[in-house]
């Protein structure tokens, strides 16, 4: 099992170059996901692991220069900028007012946005520290195939949260389900790295 303290550390590495890469597109397209609607978010997570199981179905053959790797980092930042947008709805516009004005999405703050992505990552971190002593560290001896199968079930648990309009009767929410979902892109990025 892997020690908390080295989990803590590389999970940090993964935050870094997550922020870096948000930060870096943010640069390059401006916030351009505040048009999403809450289905698109979660279509852009199923694209990533639908490609992540076809590339573990088929051996990692890919035609474009990116790898599975890339799929969990990509999971890993829509998820964030997900938890992000729902935990700040008074700052951000919505996207039925950004697309009415256009404008409203080049009047956001770059560095309080990269502020508020540092928080809703440290919040999910938090998270997977306090069900990683709960379920002893399960994730390490999970085949790395059946962390892409777990992140496939969240995102339909959270299609059919939203096909019944939010209503629950014993299962947690859309939130929950995406910080899960980032944290399995964290341990899938680890197994691959060899952690």
């Amino acid at each position: 099992m892997m020690e908390q303290e080295k989990l803590s550390s590389y999970y940090d590495d993964i935050v870094s170059e997550c922020v870096r890469i948000f930060e870096n597109k943010t640069t390059d397209y401006g916030p351009t996901w505040l048009f999403f609607r809450i289905e698109s978010f979660i279509d852009q997570l199923w694209i990533k692991a639908k490609r992540i199981r076809t590339l573990e179905e088929n051996g990692g053959i890919s035609f474009v220069n990116e790898g599975r790797e890339d799929e969990y980092i990509g999971i890993i930042n829509y998820g964030v900028i997900l938890l992000m947008k729902m935990e700040n709805t008074d700052l951000f516009p919505d996207s039925d007012e950004i697309v009415e004005n256009t404008e409203l999405y080049r009047q956001t703050d770059a560095s309080e946005m990269t502020e508020m992505y540092r928080k809703a990552f440290g919040n999910v971190k938090k998270l997977m520290e306090r069900k990683n002593h709960d379920y002893g560290a399960a994730w390490t001896e999970m085949h790395i195939h059946s962390i892409t199968d777990q992140i496939i079930v969240k995102i339909f648990r959270i299609k059919n949260i939203i096909s019944n309009k939010g209503r629950l009767i014993a299962s947690e929410g859309i939130d929950a389900q995406i910080s899960d979902i980032i944290n399995y892109s964290v341990f899938g990025l680890l197994k691959l790295r060899g952690f």
